[in-house]
């Protein structure tokens, strides 16, 4: 049996074709996600995910004894909610406040407190806390890829705009 050349290419390009979409995977929140522009989260991530219940804001410093200048400040913002993914124990989240200028972090999972650290620069605090005072509801996300993709948000979900 030989198969003509037209056909072989026909049946290349759609293997080809398909071969992405035998990749993608389907989570709850997808729609919150922006495009995968580099094709990196083609595998099932370890997700975490929570409705927020309550949060908690903390500004704090701290001087160190035995020095002039040591003086340090942040703000962390607390977050706890009710996990949406079952069989997961993460129901809370950390988001620190980074100063401008430093280096930010991807987000980590704190396994031994059951609790998601995203890092966000200070800048983005009055956004923060306006999606958090906002019409809700918020979640929060993390998405953890085998190839180090790291995925972590706070988002607001569908809001009913009123009719006029």
């Amino acid at each position: 049996m030989r198969i003509s050349a037209i056909r072989l290419v026909s049946i290349i390009l759609v293997i080809l074709g398909t071969a992405p979409m035998a990749n993608a995977v389907s989570l709850p929140h997808d729609e919150f996600m922006p495009a995968d522009t580099y094709g990196l989260r083609v595998d099932r991530p370890e997700q975490i995910l929570f409705e927020v219940r309550q949060y908690r804001l903390t500004l704090g410093s701290e001087a160190r004894t035995g020095s002039a200048a040591a003086v340090q400040a942040g703000a962390w913002v607390h977050l706890e909610g009710t996990s949406l993914v079952p069989g997961s124990d993460v129901s809370r989240a950390r988001i620190v406040l980074i100063e401008p200028g430093a280096r930010l972090r991807p987000a980590q999972l704190d396994a031994a407190n059951a609790t998601l650290v995203l890092y966000y620069p200070q800048p983005m605090i009055e956004a923060l806390m306006q999606l958090l005072t906002g019409p809700g509801p918020q979640y929060v996300q993390g998405r953890f890829y085998a190839n180090g993709t790291v995925w972590a948000d706070l988002h607001a979900g569908p809001v009913m705009l009123p009719r006029q």
